[in-house]
C-alpha cells in the first residue's frame, strides 16, 4: 500500500530502509538472546519482532534531544512528550530543552498560552522527518522542504521558498548532473532546467489519488497526507523554476 500511495517519493525507500534496519538489529540482538538465554526463551512472546518495533517507535517518537558534553543526546521525559507539535504562527521559535544546574530538564513555551489552551511546541523539522519518525505531518510548516536525490547519491532538501533563484544550487546541479565545470549563466540556466525536468518527471510518477478513496487505517491516512503535501511542494517548485528560467532568458 505504501508503494501505491507514495510512488515517486523518496519516502518509499526511506520507510523500507527503516524497516530493514529494525529487522537486522532485532535479529542481531534480540533473536540472539532468545536463542542463548533461558530467561528470554521462557518469555519469548514478550520479545517478538512486533513488540520490538512498537518499542522502537515509542523511543523514536517520544525522545527529547538536548546536548550533553556538546553532543546531541536522547532522553525520555514523561509529560513533556505529551506536548503536540504545531506551528501556530510562521517563524515560531523551535523547540528547545536544556538541563539546568539542578539536573532538571527545562523547556519554555515559545508563545504565551492562556489558561485552558492546549500548549503546543514547534519541533522545527520538515514533514518527511515527522512522517518517518513521528507518524504525523503538518499542513502548516514553514521549514518544509523536498527531498531530492542528486546523481552523486547525496540527498538534499530543497527549500521551495528560495531554491529557484539560488545560483549556487543550480551550478551544483549542472556540475554533478551535466558535467559542467563552470558557474557561468549558461551553466546556471542548464542546472535549473535539469532540476525542473526532474520535478516534472516526479509529478508523472506520483499516483493520482481519487477523492473518494478512503484510507484503510491511520498509517495509510498519514501516507496520503504526506503524499499530498509533497506533491504540493513539487508543484510549487515547478512553478518557481519555470519563472526563474523565463526571467533569466529575458536578461
Amino acid at each position: 500500500a505504501l508503494e501505491r500511495i507514495l510512488n515517486g517519493s523518496m519516502m518509499v525507500h526511506a520507510v523500507r530502509q527503516q524497516q530493514h534496519e529494525r529487522r537486522v538489529t532485532y535479529d542481531k540482538i534480540v533473536a540472539a538472546m532468545l536463542k542463548n538465554h533461558s530467561f528470554f526463551m521462557q518469555h519469548a512472546a514478550a520479545f517478538s519482532l512486533e513488540r520490538y518495533e512498537w518499542a522502537w517507535a515509542i523511543l523514536e517518537s517520544r525522545s527529547i534531544w538536548w546536548k550533553e558534553a556538546n553532543e546531541p543526546a536522547r532522553h525520555l521525559v514523561p509529560m513533556l512528550d505529551f506536548v503536540n507539535c504545531k506551528e501556530l504562527e510562521r517563524g515560531m521559535r523551535h523547540h528547545y530543552t536544556y538541563m539546568d544546574k539542578d539536573g532538571k530538564a527545562k523547556t519554555r513555551a515559545a508563545l504565551k498560552f492562556a489558561e485552558g489552551d492546549e500548549v503546543v511546541d514547534f519541533y522545527g523539522h520538515a514533514n518527511h522527518v515527522y512522517f518517518l519518525y513521528h507518524g504525523f505531518v503538518l499542513e502548516e510548516n514553514s521549514v518544509d522542504c523536498l527531498l531530492w536525490p542528486r546523481k552523486d547519491r547525496q540527498l538534499v532538501c530543497i527549500d521551495p521558498r528560495h531554491a529557484a533563484y539560488d545560483e549556487t544550487f543550480a551550478a551544483h546541479v549542472a556540475a554533478i548532473h551535466l558535467g559542467h565545470n563552470d558557474t557561468g549563466p549558461e551553466s546556471i540556466q542548464a542546472g535549473r532546467l535539469e532540476f525542473l525536468q526532474s520535478l516534472e518527471r516526479r509529478l508523472t510518477e506520483h499516483p493520482k489519488v481519487e477523492a473518494e478513496v478512503q484510507p484503510a487505517n491511520r498509517r495509510e491516512a498519514m501516507a496520503f497526507a504526506f503524499a499530498s503535501l509533497e506533491i504540493g511542494l513539487v508543484e510549487k517548485l515547478v512553478e518557481s523554476f519555470k519563472a526563474s528560467i523565463a526571467r533569466a532568458a529575458e536578461l
